[in-house]
């Protein structure tokens, strides 16, 4: 049984890693436009196209593009129609009037205005691929940490069923008067405490499932798709902060500077040519062209003023978050890095090593119970020792690939 178990932990020990680097590389990486025919990249791909969230999310880029073309349109010329007609004691009169605008001088504004919405379109598809990251991201990681609840799971039935063997070897013994009824008793509170974590982990995988399900679309199954995924031995490699968070903040800043600049050009005159034309019931027509200016001088420009000093003070604000992002993320960086190497070279070999010793010790205990020099209280601590040993390999294992997933999404992996 033992030997059946170690098998079934390599296994999943090597699977989990195969499967982690083949979604760094096949969704995530540089060149994943090659692999785009990958289960992986599919998946991300029908994630962005069905997911109603992300559906969402797209929409919002393509409503930034159409305050962008809005800004565009203001340069074509108007034209509007008016027509009237009355009755006043007994004259009846009618009127039909064009008119038509062109913009020929904003100086500077309809610019400073494209420049503007193209940092908000350029905002929100970062904010976009930064919803997208972010999902994928929390439904690779859910769907790996199932991984690691099905190997707990096997792990904890492996444990009840060496625990039910013992008990119905105690359960002869006592019909035979070879051992004693506190000895029963004190395995049956064992097997009840392991189906009592056993039902735990149970109910954490299905409250796992649920929000992998609310993570996926109808009919795509994440870890059917990510099983299929041909392994693939190497990693991401980067060193420098290229996250969408900071790419936000960066982005950020870049609007505030454009909202700024349209603010500073507020105050600007337009020049527009103007011309129109009115034909009344009697056939006369007056019309009329030529250049019409607007200029606003409103509250002797203490508002503007006032307005430039709030959107600079933003614009530094903007611009400290940019470095306090950046920061932030160099600083979780060098402790991903610390963490990752303790957990690869000391805690992960330092526990795998401490499992084989207590797996001689519980084969020791049971030759040293099967020959009366321990009781059953000792034995069943030996079982319990390696048990607990196991998961909390399981759960170092696990928090290793989960720091892995976190610094390749931070380094811009995503």
């Amino acid at each position: 049984m033992l030997d059946y178990q170690a098998v079934l932990l390599n296994f999943f020990y090597y699977l989990q890693r195969y499967i982690i680097f083949s979604l760094f590389l096949i969704c995530f990486s540089p060149n994943a436009a090659r692999a785009s025919d990958t289960p992986v990249s599919n998946l991300i791909q029908s994630l962005m196209s069905c997911h109603p969230e992300l559906r969402a999310s797209a929409l919002r880029v393509e409503l930034a593009g159409v305050a962008l073309q809005q800004v565009d349109a203001g340069r074509l010329p108007s034209f509007s129609v008016t027509a009237d007609g009355f009755t006043q004691n007994g004259t009846q009169t009618a009127q039909l009037q064009l008119n038509a605008t062109v913009p020929i001088a904003t100086f500077g504004v309809l610019p400073a205005k494209k420049e503007l919405e193209e940092a908000r379109l350029e905002l929100q598809r970062i904010v976009h691929a930064k919803e997208v990251r972010s999902h994928a991201e929390r439904l690779i990681s859910l769907t790996l940490s199932q991984f690691y609840l099905d190997e707990k799971i096997l792990l904890v039935e492996d444990v009840l069923a060496s625990q039910s063997e013992l008990g119905e070897q105690m359960q002869r013994q006592l019909a035979k008067g070879n051992s004693s009824k506190a000895d029963l008793l004190q395995v049956n509170s064992s097997i009840s405490q392991t189906n009592s974590k056993l039902n735990s982990l149970l109910m954490e995988s299905y409250r796992n499932e649920q929000e992998i399900q609310t993570l996926e679309c109808l009919g795509y199954d994440s870890k059917q798709i990510i099983a299929e995924i041909q392994p693939f031995v190497q990693s991401y490699v980067g060193s420098t902060i290229y996250s969408f968070e900071f790419l936000e903040a960066e982005r950020k800043a870049v609007v505030i500077k454009n909202e700024l600049n349209l603010e500073r050009l507020s105050n600007r005159p337009t020049i527009q040519l103007e011309g129109s034309a009115a034909l009344t019931n009697n056939g006369t027509t007056s019309p009329r062209f030529g250049l019409s200016s607007k200029y606003e001088y409103q509250n002797l420009g203490r508002s503007s003023e006032l307005s430039l000093q709030e959107k600079e003070l933003q614009l530094q604000e903007a611009a400290l978050n940019v470095e306090k992002v950046k920061q932030e993320q160099e600083q979780r960086l060098l402790i991903l890095e610390k963490e990752l190497s303790f957990l690869a070279t000391q805690a992960v070999p330092q526990r795998q090593a401490s499992i084989l010793n207590l797996k001689e010790e519980r084969l020791s205990s049971r030759r040293l119970f099967d020959a009366g020099r321990i009781r059953m209280k000792e034995l069943l601590s030996a079982y319990d020792e390696l048990s607990n040993a196991q998961i909390n390999l399981i759960d170092l294992r696990k928090q290793l690939d989960l720091l892995y997933v976190e610094k390749f999404f931070l380094l811009g992996g995503g």
